[in-house]
């Protein structure tokens, strides 16, 4: 039985990784079809009817991320991907779900 993973194992692997090169990471996303129903998060989409579509890639440059400014800029930073236009917001029940999970966490996190 392999040994459970350290609590800070995604930390580590993205401190050596950024320690010696850059990090990509490509943003997908599928298109709906008509077959495709936005309120019902059990029918899995399938990639056969609406494959991924890169949209965009983030590009991390090397850096050191336990540098002390770094690590207040992140303690301080949120992301709600409700803040955008209209045109843009999530849809769906599960993502009216998530919006109130996105506030609540970024009141936690704010009155640290």
């Amino acid at each position: 039985m392999p040994e459970p993973l350290a609590a800070t194992y995604l930390h580590e692997a993205l401190k050596t990784r950024l320690a010696q090169a850059e990090a990509c990471f490509d943003l997908k996303v599928q298109f709906q079809t008509t077959s495709m129903p936005i309120e019902d998060a059990s029918e899995e989409w399938s990639e056969r009817d609406s494959p991924y579509c890169a949209v965009a890639r983030i590009r991390i440059p090397p850096q050191d991320i336990d540098d002390a400014e770094r690590v207040a800029s992140c303690e301080s930073a949120s992301f709600n991907p409700w803040h955008c236009l209209a045109v843009h917001r999530p849809l769906g029940g599960m993502n009216r779900a998530r919006r109130e999970i996105y506030r609540a966490m970024s009141q936690f996190r704010s009155g640290r």
